[in-house]
């Protein structure tokens, strides 16, 4: 208080300026902002509130404060309701949206949200909260015990508000441009992921389970976790690293309507980082698969997912087991080296189209194509390259050339040593 005062007194009433240079200046008006966001929410004493009012100048600031946009949802809300109910109104009853490109609907949405803010907060006398309840009837008044629910309420509102006026459920878009143009649909689609977490750990009570089931859509969603949902410890504990990927795999399945792809291009890998992280873990899952080493339960609940008994079933005709002789660490050994590189080559050929070239300026590319060219073709034309390995490697869309390029490489070697023994 006495720093805002003696500066007050030799600025001539200049408030201070957060971009100032002057640190002293830019911490003065943080600590202004600080107060200001306390007296607005009713957190700031009176006798600190007297203080501000003797200080020259402060009188007339305070008195601004107090025409802020949320001091004024108090003040005056029985004219925005008025502006509400004749909306709803003109629209068949339908509570107005912030999710529109109609400017007046947007902004009594976002009048609406503010009042339901400040309830969720306590800050409404209870006329208020009666006009409030009038507009949404799903804001049930609630008790002071009540009230750490009332943000699932407020979200099953716009649930059930979001569903009415589109006819389906929330997605989340994993596109930025489509995150920027439809913000709140992918907020909506993000508290659902949470109830899902919470649904799925038993923590979610039985009368939001049931309130969502009568949303539309919602209990085939709802029969959906419990069909492949795994039992997680009573103890509370998180569930695992495997169900987390499985949650977000069926989620970007249900957005995109195909698999995740791993990207190759430096600025797809940007922007589409979550997609690659998708693509990465369900290529460690494949060799899992292979090895035979990915529970009985967790093939089970992949094969839940859209798409996903196509590619099981590819993997599995692509299992050529190792001769027993193999230790099982020279197994381990064996696997994550070629059938990694293996699982790379199929991805490349299937987004470029073409085989790896070794002059290129990608090092991811380079590096598989000198694997192809130097570890690979030197272990077939010694003959140490298993059959197995072979037949995998002529799936791959232009591996068959090449494998006849490596024949017809060997032939010529042995006639030319043939041709040099006589």
């Amino acid at each position: 208080m006495y720093k805002l005062q003696r500066w007050l007194e030799t600025s001539n009433g200049n408030m201070p300026f957060h971009g100032s240079a002057d640190l002293a200046e830019v911490q003065l008006q943080r600590w202004i902002s600080y107060v200001k966001h306390r007296y607005r929410y009713g957190n700031l004493p009176e006798e600190c509130i007297a203080q501000l009012r003797q200080m020259p100048h402060m009188a007339s600031v305070v008195d601004g404060w107090r025409r802020d946009r949320s001091s004024y949802w108090a003040d005056e809300w029985r004219e925005i309701q008025l502006r509400i109910l004749s909306w709803m109104k003109l629209n068949e009853g339908r509570l107005p949206s912030r999710m529109t490109k109609d400017r007046a609907e947007r902004n009594l949405g976002k009048d609406l949200k503010g009042m339901v803010s400040r309830y969720i907060r306590g800050l409404l006398a209870p006329e208020q909260s009666d006009m409030l309840m009038s507009l949404m009837p799903e804001c049930v008044r609630l008790s002071d015990k009540d009230k750490a629910h009332s943000a699932f309420d407020c979200q099953l509102a716009y649930l059930r508000q979001f569903v009415s006026r589109m006819g389906r459920l929330p997605k989340q878009s994993s596109r930025p441009d489509e995150n920027k143009s439809q913000p709140e649909e992918n907020k909506l689609a993000r508290w659902l992921s949470k109830v899902v977490l919470a649904c799925r750990k038993g923590s979610l009570p039985a009368a939001s389970v049931y309130e969502l089931r009568l949303v539309e859509g919602m209990p085939e969603r709802i029969a959906q976790w419990d069909s492949s949902a795994r039992l997680v410890p009573e103890t509370g504990k998180a569930i695992s690293a495997f169900d987390r990927h499985l949650i977000d795999l069926r989620g970007f399945v249900l957005r995109m309507g195909r698999l995740p792809k791993q990207s190759w291009r430096p600025d797809e890998n940007k922007s589409e980082s979550e997609e690659n992280k998708l693509a990465i873990w369900l290529a460690r899952e494949v060799l899992a698969c292979r090895k035979g080493s990915l529970p009985a339960a967790s093939v089970h609940e992949l094969r839940l997912v859209e798409g996903m008994p196509e590619r099981l079933d590819q993997w599995d005709t692509l299992v050529h087991p190792l001769p027993e002789t193999v230790r099982a660490t020279d197994k381990d050994k064996l696997y994550s080296a070629f059938d990694r590189h293996l699982a790379t080559l199929r991805q490349y050929v299937s987004h470029m189209e073409r085989l790896p070239k070794q002059q290129t300026s990608d090092s991811k590319e380079n590096k598989l194509a000198i694997w192809l060219a130097q570890s690979v073709a030197s272990a077939y034309r010694k003959g140490s390259l298993p059959a197995a390995s072979v037949h995998e490697l002529s799936l791959i869309e232009g591996m068959p050339e090449r494998i006849a390029g490596w024949d017809a490489s060997v032939q010529k070697t042995a006639a030319s040593r043939a041709l040099q023994a006589t």
